[in-house]
């Protein structure tokens, strides 16, 4: 798969103005093919894939965590930590493995009237590059489907309650 590597518009002067006071992630398609890729914006602007490189949990949902080893983001589905900077998951006794594809964002000098830039580019193959490309997530009511598609095992949930109840699954928590 070749990704292009010159730098791409990911908002423009416009669009970052309107998220200033927005929530700290947004997704933005890149490239040709078109890559999900989630910005975060902290003391900086990181980028990376915006699909969870172990099932393609949507990192958007997620949650900020500030660990001893820099900034992360949880996956919501499963509650995997990656740092933001490098795109590596924190493993539960500290250490980390590569994992998410990260990209450079503009720096200063190379933003244009306001907008922000990231650099799309590949490098040896991580996790997340087998969900960057997807065009949808699973829901909880495709994920059995979803993933016999892709070969893998899954035990059977529970069916999902009637969707007007308060039930909030925790499938995807462990």
């Amino acid at each position: 798969m070749e990704v292009e590597s010159a730098w791409q518009l990911a908002l423009s002067a416009e669009d970052m103005d309107n998220w200033k006071g927005q929530p700290q992630m947004k997704v933005v398609k890149l490239g040709a093919p078109a890559r999900h890729v989630l910005l975060v914006a902290s003391a900086k602007v990181y980028a990376l894939d915006a699909r969870c490189g172990h099932r393609g949990g949507p990192l958007a949902a997620g949650d900020l965590e500030d660990l001893p080893t820099g900034l992360c983001v949880r996956c919501p589905w499963h509650g995997r930590n990656f740092r933001l900077e490098t795109g590596h998951e924190v493993l539960p006794d500290g250490s980390e493995r590569p994992s998410q594809r990260t990209f450079p964002t503009a720096a200063p000098q190379e933003l244009r009237e306001g907008a922000l830039f990231v650099r799309l580019g590949a490098g040896d193959h991580l996790p997340s590059d087998d969900f960057a490309l997807e065009t949808s997530v699973p829901n909880a009511s495709s994920l059995s489907i979803w993933l016999e598609s892709r070969g893998e095992d899954r035990e059977e949930a529970a069916p999902a309650p009637n969707q007007n109840s308060d039930y909030v699954s925790d499938e995807f928590l462990f």
